[in-house]
């Protein structure tokens, strides 16, 4: 398929608008059971799909105005992102809301093509504007609509409507699932987790792994006794780079020494890292036991950096780390999301 042309809107009734979130999921996998047409009640709304060519699409409504739909984009899209974590399947959708082109009259349907085809299959006799089908929109649901696609890849998966709706109405339960957007470390880990699934080889899908606990970990900075030897071994390399001209190139070199010496102040990743889900799972220990899994993850951080810094490492011990990570991550994000999702505003 080059593109695809189809019914966009229903095109009739009193002035209304609905939101429209385009999704595909991660190779391999199937969607099953969705129930094109049929709606479902959730959170005073009413949700339902729609198949485009290559994907699956979303909607909710319907909305007042534009404004009100447009403020309900990032709760959607954080629901849609608790669905990724308890299914444990990669969603990919728009980030940013795009927007549909209207056209400043109503424009006659033409006597022959595509269009004029959609048109009396609508009962339609002029179009009132059109969208393209991969963008997230808020669509004026009694304006007369076409929605254009071009050709890509088919990717879906197995999950039926019912699972699907089910699993938006428990993150839309949340006191206040949105804020799940505003903290962008966890935002940023979810999408990461979720676009795992996207990757194809074991060691990408490893290393995609860690980068998701990396994500998560905030910056800790060394005891001040350490920070204190660091200041010493700062002034020492100042003052034998002072021995140079500074456009000299001994002068450069022992500068960008003195970066890097100054970047030994912050906790290493990996430390951080076992430091971070360490206090977690203190507050959690549903996560695992403790010692346990802070000796897996510096046993896998040290093959995570043989991974990007030599290229290769024990398969083995990746596959285990892969399955110890495919199962610790999403309960990790879990708890973490609904700790955000459920704090006050």
């Amino acid at each position: 398929m080059i593109f695809a042309i189809s019914i966009g809107s229903s095109g009739h009734g009193d002035e209304r608008y609905i939101l429209y979130i385009p999704f595909s999921v991660s190779p391999g996998r199937e969607i099953s059971k969705i129930d094109i047409g049929k709606n479902f009640s959730i959170d005073g709304y009413e949700i339902g799909f729609e198949k485009p060519e290559n994907f699956y699409a979303l909607t909710i409504g319907s909305f007042a105005s534009e404004e009100e739909a447009q403020k309900y984009f990032p709760k959607l899209k954080s629901a849609i992102l608790w669905v990724s974590l308890k299914y444990m399947i990669g969603l990919s959708m728009p980030n940013e809301l795009g927007a549909v082109t209207l056209m400043d009259a109503p424009k006659p349907v033409p006597e022959k093509g595509p269009i004029r085809n959609i048109a009396e299959i609508a009962g339609w006799n002029a179009i009132d504007g059109y969208y393209d089908a991969d963008k997230s929109i808020v669509r004026p649901e009694h304006k007369r609509l076409t929605r254009w696609e071009t050709g890509t890849a088919t990717v879906i998966a197995s999950l039926g409507s019912d699972n699907f709706v089910e699993c938006l109405k428990q993150a839309l339960s949340f006191s206040n699932p949105e804020k799940v957007l505003t903290d962008s470390k966890l935002k940023l880990a979810i999408e990461l987790y979720s676009s795992f699934f996207f990757e194809q080889s074991t060691n990408a899908k490893f290393i995609r792994l860690v980068t998701v606990l990396e994500a998560l970990t905030p910056n800790y900075s060394m005891p001040e006794s350490c920070k204190q030897v660091v200041d010493e071994v700062k002034n020492y390399i100042k003052s034998k780079r002072n021995e140079h001209d500074s456009n000299a190139s001994e002068w450069k070199e022992l500068e960008s020494l003195l970066s890097r010496v100054g970047q030994l102040k912050k906790t290493s990743i990996g430390m951080s890292v076992r430091t971070y889900i360490s206090g977690l799972i203190d507050d959690n220990p549903k996560l695992g036991d403790k010692e346990e899994v802070i000796n897996k993850l510096k046993e896998l951080y040290n093959h995570r950096s043989k991974l990007l810094h030599e290229g290769e490492t024990d398969s083995l011990a990746v596959q285990e780390g892969l399955q110890f990570l495919t199962d610790f991550i999403p309960k990790l994000l879990e708890f973490l999301y609904t700790i955000e999702a459920e704090a006050l505003k």
